[in-house]
């Protein structure tokens, strides 16, 4: 009896090993790196400059991504959030620096509108769309770098974080490890724009569902 309790110990042991690794050896193996999927040229880099609230201007690094052909990045809001002015590096290496932008109320939504049309940028996807266990291609640009890098996971209890974490405003979880700068960048699904990079933990990404933009932008007058 004993030895039968020890070895069903062991294999559930074994089995929550092997279930930690489906989950997360693709992020852990893959790591950081240059994309080959072809979607870091949606991304762009922010440079927040905060020369109002200090003494003297300070900066901070973040990302956003091209959505539409007119010029609208989105990205998120506490990239932004009471900066004075906002320098866009596209992926062609055009540079725009751009004073008003747009801040969602009810969640970390921002877009900005450039002054000039775009070629290549993503439109939104349905987020209702996506499934657990689906990998996903973040975006991003690491703190104090200016290039676009891109880090691997998969999607973790969406159906819970609907319900309970924030109905109103869904939130993508998501098993990856990003570094400084990946806030408002891409969050793909098969090549599908379906989120943009809030905040994160050492282990996990929480991402504005594509969903939750839709409305951001129907309520600031952009989209209808």
């Amino acid at each position: 009896m004993k030895r039968a309790r020890l070895f069903a110990l062991i294999g559930l042991l074994l089995l929550s090993i092997s279930m930690f690794l489906v989950v997360y050896a693709e992020p852990i193996a893959v790591r950081v790196g240059n994309s080959a999927d072809g979607l870091t040229k949606y991304n762009v880099v922010i440079e927040s400059v905060y020369d109002k609230k200090f003494s003297e201007p300070r900066y901070s690094m973040g990302s956003g991504v091209v959505i539409s052909k007119d010029g609208i990045i989105l990205t998120a809001k506490h990239v932004v959030n009471e900066a004075t002015s906002v320098r866009i590096t596209l992926y062609d290496g055009r540079m725009f620096t751009i004073t008003e932008f747009y801040t969602d109320a009810e969640s970390d939504v921002a877009y900005i509108d450039l002054p000039c049309d775009v070629n290549d940028f993503i439109p939104l996807s349905d987020s209702n769309d996506v499934k657990d266990g689906d990998k996903v291609v973040l975006v991003g640009n690491p703190g104090g770098i200016w290039e676009n890098r891109t880090a691997y996971g998969r999607v973790l209890n969406v159906a819970f974080n609907r319900l309970c974490l924030d109905p109103t405003n869904p939130v993508l979880v998501v098993s990856a490890k990003t570094e400084p700068g990946y806030s408002g960048g891409g969050v793909y699904v098969n090549h599908k724009l379906v989120g943009i990079i809030s905040r994160g933990s050492p282990m996990f990404i929480f991402a504005i569902s594509s969903n939750t933009c839709f409305r951001a932008l129907r309520e600031s007058g952009y989209a209808s």
